[in-house]
This record gives C-alpha cells, sequence and structure tokens, in this order.
C-alpha cells in the first residue's frame, strides 16, 4: 500500500512555494503511481521515494525541497543508460545510488520524459523477488 507522508505537505504549505507546488505535485504523484508499495518519506530537505516503508527499501529517486527557489530531482539509473539530457549531481545534492539530476525552477515545466524516466528509475532499483517465495 503507498504511504505519502503527511509532512510533506506542511512543509510546501507557505506562500513561498506556490510557483512550485504544481510542480511538485505532478511528479509526485508519478512517482507514486509506479508502483502499489511505494514510500514518501520527508526528511529535512528531501522527500525520498523507496519501495516499501521498511527502511532497508531500494531508493529509487529523492526529490530536494530544500527552499522555494527551485526543486532538485535525482533518480537512479544503470551507469550506462543515464539519459543524456539529465546531468551530474548539482553541488550538495548527491545521494547514492541516484546519478540522473535535473532543477526545476518557477515557471518550469515538467520534462515530458520525466514518466518515463521516472519508470527506469523504478524497474532499476527494484528488489529482486525472493528467491525462496512460493511461485
Amino acid at each position: 500500500m503507498r504511504q505519502d507522508d503527511p509532512r510533506i505537505r506542511e512543509k510546501l504549505s507557505s506562500k513561498g512555494w506556490d510557483p512550485l507546488r504544481p510542480l511538485f505535485e505532478e511528479m509526485h504523484q508519478c512517482l507514486l503511481s509506479l508502483g502499489g508499495d511505494i514510500t514518501a518519506e520527508l526528511t529535512t530537505i528531501y522527500v525520498k521515494y523507496k519501495y516499501s516503508p521498511d527502511a532497508m527499501s531500494e531508493i529509487f529517486a529523492v526529490v530536494w525541497v530544500k527552499n522555494t527557489t527551485q526543486i532538485v530531482v535525482g533518480l537512479a539509473f544503470p551507469e550506462d543508460k543515464i539519459p543524456s539530457e539529465l546531468s551530474p549531481a548539482p553541488a550538495r545534492h548527491n545521494y547514492r545510488p541516484l546519478n540522473g539530476y535535473f532543477v526545476l525552477r518557477p515557471g518550469d515545466a515538467l520534462p515530458a520524459s520525466f514518466p518515463d524516466w521516472a519508470r527506469q528509475a523504478y524497474e532499476y532499483r527494484k528488489p529482486a523477488p525472493n528467491a525462496s517465495a512460493p511461485l
């Protein structure tokens, strides 16, 4: 079952977030829609997206909501399949195993390729099925 941290909405509730809130919501809903057990968890400055509430669960995306002037998005890809439109981590935004980043500022649109990128990151970091589980 999806888990959406209610503190995310509290963090983005101030008027300063008005220009970026719709972009965040569009991106957030896209990431949550990738699978039934995705968890979105707010830390102090970013939202991490992982496969379950388990602390050991694989993280496939992180969205920095550090300030109201930009949103930094990081996704995990195999080293040889990072989309050319994405860049290395901006300063102070490196998060292993993420390796494809982009920045959104007020007035920007979510890249048209974002749903595909999100799906690729989700599939790449998805844990292998438990070999001992019954078929």
